[in-house]
């Protein structure tokens, strides 16, 4: 039995809106490891600051405390589906760390859309706003990344 942990959640342009429970699509992944393909992506700074300055996914508490097992563990992206692009579901810390660390690549899970789907939640609102409004993560500037 699975619970509703962490919520990802995207909004195209068009105003498209996809929530993905990454909490479950995590645990689902660690269960199905071996039959996974994982991949090498590459690690980019611009694409890390675009997660701290665009998104404000970054909490640096979090990025500076990932152990060295948290950090070796894939990141989870979506394959895109019509109009959605790929998606980084999961791992937006390790990636930035990695970033950070000066990694060439970083190891993900790319999964399909028939693997993520049944992971995709219908009719939640759309919460990123509202909890940026709220004071939810800090704002972070590249001198908070620096250690």
């Amino acid at each position: 039995m699975y619970f509703l942990q962490k919520v990802y959640q995207w909004v195209g342009d068009d105003g498209e809106h996809v929530a993905i429970d990454a909490g479950n699509l995590r645990l689902w992944c660690l269960a199905n490891r071996a039959s996974l393909e994982v991949k090498h992506v590459p690690v980019e700074m611009r694409i890390a600051f675009d997660f701290v300055d665009k998104n404000n996914s970054i909490n640096a508490d979090r990025l500076w405390t990932l152990t060295s097992k948290e950090r070796m563990e894939p990141l989870i992206y979506c394959g895109g589906a019509g109009d959605i692009p790929d998606l980084l579901v999961d791992g937006h810390h390790r990636y930035c760390r990695a970033a950070l660390d000066h990694w060439e690549s970083i190891s993900a899970w790319l999964l399909t859309e028939a693997q993520w789907r049944p992971f995709r939640l219908k009719d939640l609102p759309t919460i990123g706003n509202q909890i940026a409004a709220k004071g939810g993560e800090p704002e972070m500037s590249e001198e908070s990344l620096q250690g």
